[in-house]
């Protein structure tokens, strides 16, 4: 029994990635790293567009998780947000639970003068 393979195909289209997608995944993690809220909207009115493009291209269109991760911008801006706040730079990483203190609490190491 002999398979035969079909010759592969000259004029395949590769998709194109949409651009929307990749602006959205940009956007995404500039909110991340620097401009918060002022792209983390655009981040995701770019994913949710071109997440509706590439839906309708019939394949001609690629890019749908550029698109995803990029349209999740307010939640890279709320992990920036959080990451910020908890991390003050004077803290080191030392710390202790004790039974006056209910959480977790940092310890500040003060130098002393000689």
């Amino acid at each position: 029994m002999s398979e035969t393979i079909p010759p592969p195909l000259e004029n395949a289209v590769q998709p194109k990635t949409s651009a929307l997608a990749i602006w959205s995944l940009v956007l995404g993690i500039l909110s991340l790293a620097c401009f918060t809220i002022f792209t983390a909207i655009p981040s995701v009115i770019c994913g949710h567009k071109a997440l509706s493009k590439i839906k309708l291209s019939n394949g001609t269109l690629a890019g749908q998780g550029l698109a995803v991760a990029g349209g999740h911008g307010l939640h890279w801006d709320c992990l920036g947000r959080i990451i910020h706040s908890t991390h003050d730079g004077n803290c080191d990483s030392e710390f202790r639970q004790g039974p006056r203190h209910g959480a977790n609490e940092c310890l500040y190491q003060q130098s002393s003068p000689d």
